[in-house]
């Protein structure tokens, strides 16, 4: 078993309010410096709970963020001698710095698995697509 670390990113439109909605997750493995992302493809659900969102400015972020995550990892990778982390959030502020944008990370929360493939889609489905197979009324 692994000791991992995760966040969810969320988007939130509107700060007086509140709501928000799960659009990703990313895991990091600090003992095997090992980073995985991954963030929502449809854009149905968001565009039914928030019709005021820009679903193409959305998307266009969380492909950035998507590539960050993939080129943060490569980089843990190269440096692993050099450089290590001890926690996930020192990595996912330097993708999204917290501010008072409609997306953020969620706090650190922590679990164990096998591995991180198998936990980044558990996550995902937990806490991503749960809801995208639900009608909307």
């Amino acid at each position: 078993m692994r000791t991992y670390q995760y966040q969810v990113l969320r988007y939130l439109p509107n700060r007086v309010n509140g709501e928000f909605i799960n659009i990703g997750v990313v895991v990091f493995d600090n003992t095997g410096q090992i980073l995985k992302g991954r963030f929502l493809s449809k854009w149905t659900r968001i565009g039914m709970i928030f019709p005021s969102a820009d679903i193409k400015y959305l998307s266009k972020t969380l492909r950035f963020v998507q590539f960050e995550v993939d080129q943060k990892s490569e980089k843990i990778i190269s440096e692993l001698s050099f450089k290590t982390y001890d926690a996930i959030d020192e990595i996912t502020k330097l993708i999204i710095p917290e501010d008072d944008s409609a997306l953020f990370f969620s706090e650190i929360k922590r679990g164990l698995d096998i591995s991180v493939d198998t936990i980044i889609s558990n996550l995902y489905e937990k806490f991503v697509e749960h809801h995208e197979n639900e009608q909307v009324c």
